[in-house]
């Protein structure tokens, strides 16, 4: 099946609305090291790369090639270079008698010798070579074809005709004023490889300021123009510098100059809340797979049944008087199971389990994970810390564990003759205090790693750090230009983000600034859609 194919087959199917309580659960199918990502949109991704990096064919090729052939014509003719007008015509005319030959129908039958050795003398080259097959004929035009684009292979690198051929291909413009427009841009701000990241924002805004005074209403058109393979934004930096490129979609970068790359994005304040590409990427990062290990293990300890769970509270007598006030006079299940479902957002009916389960972390929902996190830290760690408190007789094949008072003494009496009186509670499953065991081992292994990893910092405090610590290594190699979404637009997808952000941001009114600057520091803000938000630090 054709990658395009499956590529639409896939997003008309994600396109498709959820129904209103279904919930979209990606940690609880986790493994114990997770690759959390709905198995739809891994599909979809690839699809949607592949059709974006799928090779043209030979008949793509040069459909445009001729297509830039057109133009170059109307280009030259338009500045009254006759001489190249002359010769560009001449090629062009070439090459378009040789596409429609190849096209359906259009050569003769393969035993029509007469008719081929025909064509072949009327597109014969100075060799003068006549082909005898239909086989031999079809060679000779590709080859021809081929020849004309390498002779004038210069057209595919004219900045000045790239930059005309890409605005006319897309926009209703005057051909004349564009070509003002081009001229006055040309070499003007030279290569943008060699300039440091203060420089580049510099250029871009002169650029912007200076082309506006040429033609205001042109260079806006062109600054919001975003053509097939471009983002917003792209295009108007590819216009500007002449060595500046645009990567395209199989990269995670989105400009190219020389060796340097930068991934472009357009927001309507430098205050935004930023949504990252595949640098953001949740599972890319260590410290999420450590937050959703604690996060399975919990779950699999409010999942106990209620006998298990009595076993758990029995080894807790003691512990309970370190947790905080609201938690000691409460029953401990209700207890644990509101905690780990608080709601944490304003006007939300979402619970912090559920923003966990899709992939969406606010601010205040690390804030209660961490509070989640330090409750069950100190639950096991205190059983643990207490090795012999947990006691228990054993009688054949029951086990009766020895009670404890409400100051978590164990109901132990030493009688004055030496004996003891020993009260324990009613005998238990011993399958069920293994998986209690099991329980609390699983999170304490998972809560040791969380905390090893943290190196003495509050595990989410770690977690946003070393998120930002990683993307920031990231930009380092390919900076993030911000460009003023006001002049650019913005794509759909960050349209929504900013109007969804949890901070107001301020947006830049200031025509005269088209880029906000070139980044590569920045700070983890929230989780969205299973991907990392970010905000510049300037």
């Amino acid at each position: 099946m054709p990658v395009e194919r499956v590529y639409n087959i896939i997003k008309k199917d994600l396109g498709k609305k959820k129904k209103k309580n279904e919930n979209v659960n990606i940690i609880q199918k986790a493994p114990s090291n997770p690759i959390m990502l709905d198995d739809k949109s891994n599909v979809f991704s690839k699809a949607k790369r592949l059709f974006s990096d799928k090779k043209q064919t030979i008949k793509e090729q040069n459909e445009e090639f001729s297509k830039l052939l057109n133009s170059a014509i109307e280009y030259y003719d338009s500045v009254k270079d006759e001489e190249k007008y002359s010769e560009l015509n001449e090629a062009n005319t070439k090459f378009t008698q040789l596409m429609k030959l190849l096209d359906k129908g259009a050569l003769p039958l393969a035993k029509d010798r007469e008719k081929i050795e025909e064509i072949s003398r009327e597109i014969s080259s100075e060799d003068g070579k006549i082909a005898k097959t239909i086989t031999e004929l079809k060679k000779m035009i590709n080859e021809q074809l081929s020849d004309i684009k390498t002779k004038h292979k210069v057209l595919e690198t004219d900045k000045d005709l790239q930059r005309y051929h890409t605005v006319r291909a897309y926009l209703k413009v005057d051909k004349f004023e564009l070509i003002e427009l081009i001229n006055h841009a040309s070499g003007r701000y030279g290569e943008m490889s060699g300039l440091d990241l203060e420089s580049i924002k510099n250029v871009l805004n002169t650029a912007w300021n200076e082309l506006s005074s040429v033609n205001k209403k042109l260079i806006t058109q062109i600054a919001a123009l975003a053509p097939k393979g471009y983002g917003q934004g792209e295009f108007f930096i590819e216009f500007v510098f002449d060595d500046a490129n645009t990567a395209g979609g199989s990269v995670s970068y989105d400009i190219s100059a020389g060796s340097a790359h930068y991934e472009v994005k357009c927001y309507p304040g430098i205050n935004s809340v930023i949504r990252l590409g595949v640098e953001g990427t949740l599972t890319g990062f260590e410290s999420y797979h450590k937050l959703v290990k604690v996060y399975n293990s919990i779950k699999q300890l409010l999942s106990l049944s209620q006998e298990e769970f009595s076993i758990f509270e029995n080894m807790c007598v003691s512990a309970r008087k370190e947790l905080p006030e609201d938690y000691r006079d409460k029953n401990l299940l209700t207890s644990l199971n509101q905690l780990f479902s608080s709601r944490t957002d304003n006007d939300s009916s979402i619970t912090l389990s559920d923003k966990l389960n899709s992939g969406e972390f606010s601010s205040k929902n690390i804030q209660a994970t961490q509070e989640v996190f330090d409750i069950f830290e100190l639950l096991v760690n205190s059983i643990y810390d207490n090795a012999f408190e947990y006691v228990k007789l054993m009688k054949q094949n029951e086990i009766f564990p020895v009670k404890k008072y409400d100051n978590g003494e164990l109901a132990i009496d030493i009688n004055k003759d030496g004996s003891a009186t020993i009260q324990t509670s009613p005998p238990i499953n011993k399958d069920a205090e293994s998986k209690v065991i099991e329980a609390i081992n699983s999170l304490r292994v998972a809560l040791t790693e969380a905390k090893s990893a943290a190196k003495g910092s509050k595990f989410l405090e770690y977690f946003r750090d070393s998120i930002s610590e990683q993307i920031n290594k990231d930009f380092e190699q390919h900076p993030m230009i911000l460009m003023n979404s006001n002049i650019t637009g913005q794509s759909k997808e960050d349209a929504i983000d900013s109007l969804e952000e949890s901070k107001p941001t301020k947006a830049v009114k200031n025509s005269d600034i088209i880029c906000f600057g070139v980044y590569t520091n920045f700070s983890f803000q929230t989780i969205s859609q299973k991907g990392v938000k970010v905000s510049v630090v300037s």
